[in-house]
């Protein structure tokens, strides 16, 4: 929980002057009655044609675009969630848009709350969360079409944004993505200034870190940003707004990727300590009928009411085996046995912590999920006696839309007494956490590459 009672003094702490700032906690928005959570509290009305024309002038927001596949992104919107409790702003979450590597392009924008509980997770958290969908007007729950997204009575607004990412890239490139055209809005990317950076003593890493971005959108730390030389190098992907300059916006503060942030290490979210994770992510948990969709689709699965304890593994290989160029692919790739070697330690670990006699202490159902589509791979997984879900002898997408085969296995993965996943998976790395945290269950990380 993240407020402070009402009258409290909150401190503030800028790490580029080490200045403490003493600030009264605000009030109204630091109320413990629940209906204050509502997102309609934090606008003027329903979504209108311009962002501008909904924010109400007492609060401040914060926004971030969206990164790579549907993990990365929450990944990203967890760490938004963060930044906006350090900087006593109200989060707007963009929805999930497509990514043409992971499921392709012609898929509908997906909501954060048609995969996640949001009233709970305001409520966990108490704080207020908006959608982009409470602000403004775009095609939601459509597919997005690059060359087709005006709407009548929807303006192209211009917006000030600070590049987390382009402040360390060699071309001054911000990081692209479609979130701005989904929302009809035409950015200009500011870089945040080098006491951003996560390691300012190695340059070849492009970390920020989340004490930096929370002090620029302070005053003082605000000014130090736009003086420093920095600041000049602003652009835009918008050819004719490439060498304008508008500073990054006060009232809705906006970071171009906001998956490279962390507290204290790289790569944060692999280390118990991270407190996105710990504080935000941990409280996310899934849309109930998403959760009781899934709960069918295991039933189906194991042929039974009771859904039993199980073992979950997500093997990951398709777009993995591009690492593994001028490399034999069986030597590069982990083996089905190189997983089976981790689920016996998932097993054991279940046996030592809570004993032979305890259901948690004998599991023996596995479930495998994988991207992998040689029919010779399905049959070894059958023949270890595991299961799968067979997406498309259930008809997943032809039902449920093809985000669904991706979304379902995610959850499957959380419900898991205990978890084996792919090394560099994001989609492995949230799941073990999910069973570390939600279960107090075990995990195990298969590696794999070149020898």
């Amino acid at each position: 929980m993240f407020w402070s009672p009402p009258g409290s003094q909150r401190v503030y702490y800028d790490p580029v002057n080490a200045v403490p700032e003493f600030q009264p906690a605000r009030n109204e928005i630091s109320m413990f009655d629940l209906s204050v959570l509502d997102s309609r509290h934090y606008v003027k009305g329903p979504a209108t044609g311009r962002f501008r024309d909904n924010l109400k002038e007492e609060y401040k927001y914060i926004t971030a675009f969206n990164y790579a596949g549907m993990t990365n992104e929450f990944m990203v919107y967890v760490n938004l969630i963060f930044l906006a409790y350090m900087s006593h702003r109200i989060p707007i979450i963009p929805p999930f848009i497509p990514s043409h590597s992971h499921i392709g392009s012609k898929v509908p924008v997906l909501q954060f709350s048609d995969v996640y509980d949001l009233p709970r997770l305001r409520e966990a958290l108490n704080w207020p969360i908006l959608e982009w969908s409470d602000v403004k007007k775009a095609k939601y729950n459509e597919i997005f079409d690059s060359h087709d997204s005006e709407i009548q009575g929807v303006e192209k607004e211009v917006l000030g944004c600070w590049g987390a990412q382009q402040a360390f890239d060699k071309n001054n490139r911000p990081t692209p993505s479609n979130t701005p055209g989904f929302l009809n809005l035409e950015v200009v990317y500011t870089p945040v200034p080098f006491f951003a950076k996560l390691q300012p003593k190695y340059p070849p890493d492009t970390h920020v870190s989340f004490s930096g971005l929370a002090s620029i959108l302070r005053p003082v730390g605000r000014a130090e940003a736009l003086a420093a030389p920095s600041a000049k190098n602003h652009t835009s992907f918008i050819p004719h707004l490439k060498d304008q300059f508008h500073p990054p916006d006060e009232q809705l503060a906006c970071f171009d990727n906001m998956y490279y942030v962390a507290s204290k290490d790289t790569f944060e979210w692999q280390q118990r300590h991270g407190p996105a994770w710990n504080l935000v992510g941990s409280e996310a948990k899934f849309n109930p009928k998403l959760d009781e969709l899934a709960s069918s689709y295991l039933k189906k699965v194991f042929g039974k009411e009771e859904i039993p304890l199980y073992i979950a593994v997500h093997i990951r290989r398709t777009d993995f085996k591009n690492s593994c160029k001028g490399a034999d692919i069986k030597q590069c790739m982990a083996s089905l046995s190189d997983y089976g070697e981790l689920v016996k330690q998932v097993q054991e670990e279940l046996r030592q912590q809570y004993g032979s006699s305890s259901p948690r202490g004998r599991v023996t159902e596995v479930l495998v999920s994988s991207d992998e589509n040689d029919p010779e791979f399905w049959k070894d997984v059958r023949d270890l006696g595991w299961k799968y879900v067979d997406h498309d002898a259930m008809g997943t997408a032809y039902n449920h839309g093809l985000w669904y085969p991706s979304l379902l296995d995610i959850v499957i993965h959380a419900r898991a007494a205990g978890f084996v996943g792919t090394d560099r998976s994001t989609m492995s790395l949230v799941a073990a956490r999910r069973v570390n945290d939600w279960h107090g269950g075990p995990s195990r990380q298969v590696s794999w590459g070149k020898k």
